[in-house]
């Protein structure tokens, strides 16, 4: 799944997670960034990528719940 969690005329942050085939039970979490006065603005550059179980997906779910509606 991916979502955009910024976007403004020149700026966009996009977010995703997707499961891993190759490793049940884990995920990619991913942030990229695209601005559209760079040379090429449909690229986009990868902000942060790791790699989660989902406990972890579900703690960052948590962090973001308690500090977006505490």
């Amino acid at each position: 799944m991916r979502a955009d969690i910024l976007a403004t005329e020149a700026f966009t942050y996009t977010a995703e997670v997707r499961p891993l085939a190759a490793q049940p039970g884990a995920y990619s979490f991913s942030i990229a960034s695209r601005w559209a006065g760079a040379k090429n603005p449909d690229a986009q550059q990868l902000a942060l990528q790791v790699t989660l179980d989902g406990a972890g997906l579900l703690a960052l779910r948590s962090l973001i719940d308690a500090v977006v509606a505490p």
